[in-house]
């Protein structure tokens, strides 16, 4: 099941939307592919994006040792990183239909072995990639 802005997406809908493209935005889609990975009993880390405005980069009350820690060691992390009982591991990028990554995500995607790491833009293909991976 898809879920939209107000409740379920109609399947009708749903097609609509894939053939255009998700209108969702990229909050959107991280909450229904946690949503699915919670549902899946998935397990899976997701460092909030409050974490970086609260103490990267805009906060005044934070040390700039802080602030330098978060930005060299946080930046570029993928959205979504699933892990899986084998030990294998899935990054996973979020991003709406026109998202684009970050140079530190760009960066992030050159340190990890180029098999783990996934560009995702709806919980459809979250789900497709799941099931290709035979991940649980």
């Amino acid at each position: 099941m898809i879920i939209g802005k107000t409740g379920p997406v109609p399947k009708k809908k749903r097609q609509e939307i894939d053939k255009r493209g998700s209108s969702y935005t990229e909050h959107q889609i991280q909450c229904q592919c946690e949503e699915l990975l919670n549902i899946m009993g998935i397990a899976f880390i997701r460092i909030p994006d409050a974490v970086y405005r609260q103490f990267g980069y805009s906060s005044h009350s934070v040390s700039s040792g802080i602030k330098k820690q978060v930005n060299t060691y946080l930046k570029g992390l993928p959205d979504i990183t699933i892990l899986c009982k084998s030990g294998k591991y899935y990054a996973v990028e979020l991003k709406s239909t026109k998202g684009k990554q970050s140079q530190g995500q760009k960066n992030f995607e050159k340190l990890v072995t180029g098999s783990n790491y996934y560009i995702i833009r709806s919980v459809e293909a979250l789900q497709e990639l799941i099931e290709e991976k035979s991940i649980r």
